[in-house]
């Protein structure tokens, strides 16, 4: 969210195969269903708030942060990724028999980030005691749990006296769907989708915390928002974020088995006001 790097200094810091790992299916269910034993879970029965992101999927960088040796090797494998999401809604298709609707879920998930934008903002502007309930009020079937939870972790951070005010200035470019994932059950049959959507943004950011004059920023500000979604309801969920891979790391998303990696995935990836990680130097 612009602005929160301006003041973090003083109070925050700030596509899968057709089937998933054991243990990538017990990290989306551990908080609601730990319980339960694995063969007894429903996926199709989850709410699709608790489905985190479930891996570091590959997002196309801008050639102009990397290596010009790197550039005919990432221009490959942007059209392989290309290739990889056009087969990957193609057997989700085949599976399913449903249709696709990119533009409806593209317009949600810009909706969605619009919304957690503003509630964020308006909570950090509430009293701490009421920022809790605030944040889950208002972002309830917007944003997923670990979101959720973040922001709240987020939100006690300001001071109390802090006033701060988020405004959407311009959608500079048509959101663009970086990567389609299908989330299947047991028997291997799409139940969920995950996308990861490009959306670049002008946005305006005015803080004040009760010390001098408000600090007012304004920036574009490309982010790739993860989104979860069930396509039968047509519900859509903002699950979390993700930046642009480096030139070094190929394609196919990164899957871990281990089940805290996973976990910590989902809870990093949350942080939708994370900074970014460091660039690696030039190969």
């Amino acid at each position: 969210m612009l602005g929160i790097k301006s003041i973090s200094r003083g109070f925050l810091r700030p596509s899968v195969h057709s089937s998933l790992t054991p243990a990538t299916r017990a990290a989306i269910f551990t908080r609601t269903y730990a319980q339960k034993k694995r063969s007894q879970i429903d996926i199709s029965k989850v709410p699709i708030k608790h489905i985190g992101c479930l891996a570091e999927f590959y997002v196309p960088p801008q050639l102009k942060n990397c290596p010009t040796s790197s550039w005919h090797r990432l221009l490959l494998r942007r059209f392989y990724n290309f290739a990889l999401n056009t087969a990957n809604v193609a057997r989700y298709r085949f599976a399913t028999k449903n249709k696709v609707y990119f533009n409806d879920w593209k317009e949600k998930t810009v909706e969605n980030y619009v919304k957690t934008n503003k509630a964020f903002a308006a909570a950090c502007s509430t009293r701490k005691s009421a920022r809790d309930r605030f944040i889950k009020d208002q972002l309830s079937g917007a944003a997923g749990t670990a979101v959720i939870e973040s922001l709240i972790r987020r939100s006690s951070t300001f001071p109390a006296d802090a006033e701060v005010k988020w405004k959407l200035l311009d959608i500079l470019e048509n959101p663009k769907v970086v990567t389609f994932t299908s989330i299947p059950d047991e028997s291997g049959v799409p139940v969920f989708i995950q996308l990861v959507t490009k959306v670049k943004t002008k946005q305006e950011m005015t803080v004040s915390t009760g010390k001098g004059e408000p600090t007012k920023t304004e920036r574009s500000i490309t982010d790739y928002l993860v989104s979860t979604i069930d396509p039968n309801t047509n519900e859509v969920v903002l699950v979390g974020s993700l930046f642009e891979s480096d030139h070094i790391r190929k394609v196919q998303p990164e899957v871990s088995n281990n089940h805290a990696a996973m976990e910590e995935l989902q809870r990093t990836s949350a942080d939708i006001y994370r900074d970014p990680p460091k660039s690696i130097g030039s190969a």
